[in-house]
C-alpha cells in the first residue's frame, strides 16, 4: 500500500463529535454542516450534537447523523448530559471533538476529559468577554478562528499560545455558472441583504440607505432574508420611511441560496462581523458585494478589486454605493466576476474541509490503540 493509500485509509476511521449550539439561518451554522457534509464525503464519520436545530429538515436530506439536547449549556445538567452521552458514544465512540461555539467550551472539555480524546475550537466572531474563555486541553486541542481578525482579537485578550491558534477562513460551494446569468435589461433590479436579524448586522442601516435610493428615484426592489429578535423593529422602520412596497422580508429559509440568487446586488451592512460567510456565498453566485469595512471582512476584500468597502453606521455610503452599481452595470458585471474568481482561489469549501482535516491530524496523531477496538468490531 502507498503512502497515500495509507493516509486515506486511517482517515476513514477517524470519527467527529460537532458539539454545536442552535443550528439555524446563519453563517456559522453553515459552517458547521458544510464542513459535517465535507468530512462525511471525504470518508469521515460525523455526528452532529446539538441544542437545538431549525434546519433538522435540510441536515436530514444531506444524511447528516444529528442528536439534538435542549440544555446543552446548562452547567447543573452537565453531570447528567456526560452521562446520556457516553451511552451515545459507546455506539459511535468519538475520536476527537469539534466544539462550535465557546459557548459549549466547559461541556466540550468536560467530554474530552472524560472520553480522554481531544478538542478543536472554532471561534466564528470577534467576542463581547474574551477573558472568560478558558481553554486548556488536557489530551491535545486548538483553536480554529475563521479570520485574522477574530484570531488578533483573540490573542489580544487571553493569554493562550499563538501556536494554538491558526485561521482556517469559513467555505462555501462553488455553483456552476449556469447560476449566474446575467438580467435582462428591462428587469426591476433588487439589492439586497441576508443574515440573522441582530443589531450588530446593521439591517436598519441598509434599510435607510433603501430610501435614500429610492429618493434619488430609482425603481428598484429590496429584501432582507432571514429572520431574528430584530424582525419586528425592523418591519416597523420599513413601514415608517414609507418603504413597505419597495422591501420584502424573507424570514422562513434554511439557506440563503435561493435569496441571494434573486438579487442583483448583494449588501453586508453589518457593525460587527467575523468574517462573512452569506457574503462569499453571494459573490460565488457573481453578485456584487458592498460591505462594511468590519472585522474579517477586511480579510477577504479589497475595495473596488473584487467588492465595494463602505464605512459602517453610515446610510449615506451605503445608499451611494449602491446607486453608483445601479448606474454602471459594466461595474456589476466586473465585480461579479472578481468576486466570484476570489471564492474560487481562497474560499471554497473543500480547501476548509482539507485544512481542517490537517489540524485534526495535528491533534490526534493516527497510532494503532486508537484504531484498534474499531478493527475488533468490525471482524
Amino acid at each position: 500500500m502507498t503512502k497515500e493509500n495509507k493516509k486515506d485509509a486511517k482517515r476513514e476511521e477517524l470519527r467527529v463529535l460537532i458539539l454545536a449550539g442552535a443550528l439555524e439561518p446563519r453563517g456559522s451554522s453553515a459552517y458547521t454542516w458544510r464542513l459535517a457534509e465535507a468530512l462525511m464525503a471525504r470518508g469521515i464519520e460525523v455526528q452532529i450534537l446539538c441544542q437545538r436545530s431549525q434546519g433538522c429538515s435540510l441536515l436530514r436530506q444531506k444524511n447528516i447523523p444529528l442528536i439534538e439536547y435542549t440544555g446543552l449549556d446548562w452547567p447543573f445538567l452537565r453531570f447528567w448530559m456526560v452521562r446520556a452521552l457516553r451511552k451515545r458514544a459507546a455506539e459511535f465512540r468519538p475520536d476527537l471533538i469539534h466544539i462550535q461555539t465557546h459557548h459549549l467550551l466547559p461541556l466540550g472539555q468536560w467530554l474530552s476529559q472524560s472520553w480522554k480524546i481531544p478538542e478543536v475550537l472554532t471561534v466564528h466572531n470577534i467576542l463581547d468577554h474574551p477573558t472568560s474563555m478558558r481553554f486548556l486541553p488536557t489530551y491535545g486541542g486548538k483553536i480554529i478562528t475563521i479570520s485574522r481578525a477574530v484570531r488578533n482579537h483573540l490573542l489580544e485578550r487571553i493569554q493562550i499560545p499563538e501556536s494554538l491558534v491558526q485561521v482556517i477562513y469559513s467555505g462555501v460551494k462553488i455553483p456552476p455558472m449556469d447560476h449566474c446569468a446575467e438580467r435582462p435589461k428591462e428587469h426591476v433590479p433588487v439589492v439586497g441583504t441576508a443574515g440573522p436579524l441582530e443589531s450588530t448586522k446593521g439591517q436598519d442601516y441598509f434599510l435607510r440607505a433603501a430610501q435614500l435610493v429610492k429618493k434619488a428615484g430609482f425603481d428598484v426592489e429590496f429584501l432582507i432574508a432571514g429572520r431574528g429578535p430584530d424582525e419586528a423593529s425592523l418591519r416597523g422602520l420599513a413601514n415608517e420611511l414609507k418603504l413597505t412596497r419597495q422591501v420584502t422580508f424573507v424570514p422562513y429559509l434554511q439557506e440563503y441560496r435561493e435569496a441571494l440568487e434573486a438579487m442583483d446586488i448583494f449588501c453586508l451592512p453589518s457593525l460587527q462581523q467575523g468574517l462573512g460567510t452569506v457574503m462569499f456565498e453571494a459573490m460565488a453566485l457573481s453578485k456584487p458585494v458592498i460591505a462594511t469595512g468590519v472585522g474579517g471582512v477586511s480579510d477577504a476584500l479589497t475595495d473596488n478589486e473584487n467588492g465595494l468597502i463602505v464605512e459602517s453606521h453610515n446610510p449615506q455610503a451605503l445608499a451611494e454605493k449602491i446607486i453608483y452599481l445601479l448606474k454602471n452595470r459594466a461595474e456589476v458585471q466586473r465585480l461579479g466576476q472578481a468576486g466570484r474568481k476570489l471564492v474560487e482561489e481562497r474560499f471554497g469549501l473543500d480547501r476548509m474541509a482539507e485544512e481542517t482535516l490537517e489540524v485534526y491530524r495535528e491533534v490526534l496523531p493516527y497510532v494503532d490503540k486508537k484504531a484498534s477496538p474499531k478493527k475488533e468490531k468490525a471482524s
